[in-house]
């Protein structure tokens, strides 16, 4: 994620995530590790990289969302 990107300082209640992309957030790789199965309360931060399953047109609603390249 990049620093203008909406979804920073979000959780993913907050963007929901899920309910606007149909895709899910599986983990995010943030400063050298990685993290699986994040909560609700996850707060993303800039220079995540999140890691998602769902159909093409899903990982594109979601990569719109957050303002990022799919």
């Amino acid at each position: 994620l990049k620093a203008d990107s909406p979804a920073v300082g979000e959780t993913v209640v907050t963007l929901n995530v899920r309910a606007k992309t149909g895709a899910s957030v599986v983990s995010v790789f943030r400063d050298g590790q990685i993290t699986r199965n994040i909560g609700p309360d996850w707060v993303f931060q800039e220079g995540d990289t999140l890691v998602v399953i769902g159909d093409p047109p899903q990982i594109e609603a979601l990569a719109a969302l957050v303002g990022a390249v799919s």
